[in-house]
């Protein structure tokens, strides 16, 4: 599972490199942004019910396509549309990283059961 500063990490190499133009207007917006998109992921991580044998379960509440979703409507709001295509890829960068594939939703309860 990959930690917060190593999923802003990477997502600042990328953006650097692939949104040069956007990251060089305005650099502390876009870390600013990329920092809210992971730790909003992982909001649910070691909170009540997600804690010790259940550590990963936090991930069913935004880890999802439903959540890359989720996170566009909230960030473009809140940083304006012209991020959307930085906030839908950071989402699923970061969902694929701590899972190796993006579910649905409604996968979890087969995780849970260990039938993926």
């Amino acid at each position: 599972m990959a930690s917060l500063k190593e999923h802003f990490l990477e997502s600042i190499t990328y953006i650097k490199k692939k949104n040069t133009e956007i990251y060089n207007q305005d650099k502390e917006l876009v870390e600013e942004l990329i920092c809210s998109i992971h730790k909003w992921l992982d909001a649910f991580e070691g909170k009540g019910e997600y804690t010790g044998r259940f550590c990963i379960r936090h991930r069913q509440e935004r880890h999802h396509i439903q959540g890359i979703a989720e996170a566009v409507k909230i960030f473009s709001e809140d940083y304006g549309k012209g991020f959307k295509e930085i906030i839908e890829h950071e989402a699923r960068r970061h969902i694929y990283r701590d899972m190796k594939f993006i579910p649905e939703k409604r996968d979890y309860r087969n995780i849970w059961c260990g039938r993926m």
